[in-house]
C-alpha cells in the first residue's frame, strides 16, 4: 500500500510571484496569510454545502464541527470534538457503531478542510512540493502539488 494519498494538485496564489519564491513552504504560508487564515485560530465560521449546515468553532487547540441536515423525517446534529463524534436526532443523543462515526467524522472533516483551504496546509500530514509557475491570464501563479501522508 502506499505511504502516500495523493488528494489533488492546488494552485495557490502567493502575495506577489514577482520573487520567484521557490520554497513550496514560503508559498503556503504567503497564501495562508492572504486568505486571512491567521484568524481562523479562534474563530467560528459557518457555510452551507450540498443542502447541509457546516460549522467550525475553534479556541486554544479545542475545536468542535458541526453538520446540521434534515432527512425525510429527522433533523441530524453531527458533531465532533476533541473528544470524538455524536450524534442527535431530533435533539436526542442516539448510539452509533464506531465504524459509521468514524465515516461520519471524516465525511464532516473533509468538506470542513477543504472549506478552509488554504487555513489546514501546515498540518503534519500535509507533504508540499514547489511544482514550478504558471501564467494565467498574464498573471503569474505559482503551482504547488499537496499530498499527505497516510496516517
Amino acid at each position: 500500500m502506499k505511504n502516500i494519498y495523493t488528494l489533488f494538485l492546488i494552485i495557490l496564489i502567493a502575495a506577489s510571484c514577482t520573487d520567484k519564491n521557490d520554497d513550496a513552504q514560503y508559498v503556503v504560508d504567503q497564501a495562508r496569510l492572504a486568505a486571512g487564515s491567521d484568524k481562523l485560530d479562534m474563530a467560528q465560521v459557518e457555510f452551507e454545502f450540498r443542502d447541509r449546515e457546516y460549522g467550525v468553532k475553534r479556541k486554544n487547540g479545542e475545536y468542535e464541527m458541526v453538520r446540521l441536515f434534515k432527512d425525510s423525517l429527522d433533523m441530524i446534529r453531527d458533531q465532533v470534538t476533541n473528544d470524538g463524534f455524536q450524534r442527535e436526532v431530533n435533539g436526542t443523543v442516539i448510539e452509533v457503531a464506531d465504524s459509521m462515526a468514524f465515516k461520519y467524522t471524516n465525511s464532516i472533516n473533509s468538506v470542513i478542510y477543504f472549506a478552509l483551504l488554504p487555513y489546514n496546509l501546515n498540518d503534519a500530514a500535509v507533504i508540499k512540493t514547489h511544482l514550478g509557475s504558471e501564467t494565467l491570464k498574464d498573471k503569474d501563479y505559482y503551482k504547488i502539488k499537496v499530498t499527505f501522508k497516510q496516517e
